[in-house]
């Protein structure tokens, strides 16, 4: 549809932008490419629940005791 060149076959119409720190954008087929790192250690808080990202790409869960909320700091 959108008739962009792409590097590789693509069996299912579908293919990623890769685009290095310099140079061009290159389309390409997801067989050709390596996941490399799913960001372990990420760590995100929402609330009282931290969770932290595990090397296999999963997340580690758990509740957290609630501090001063932010708004009451001043």
């Amino acid at each position: 549809m959108t008739e962009v060149d792409v590097i590789g076959t693509s069996t299912d119409d579908f293919a990623l932008n890769v685009q290095p720190q310099e140079g061009s954008a290159f389309w390409i087929v997801l067989d050709l490419l390596e996941f490399i790192d799913h960001g372990a250690d990420t760590e995100i808080v929402v609330g009282n629940v931290r969770a932290v990202r595990r090397a296999d790409g999963e997340w580690d869960e758990s509740t957290i005791k609630p501090g001063t909320p932010w708004w009451k700091f001043w």
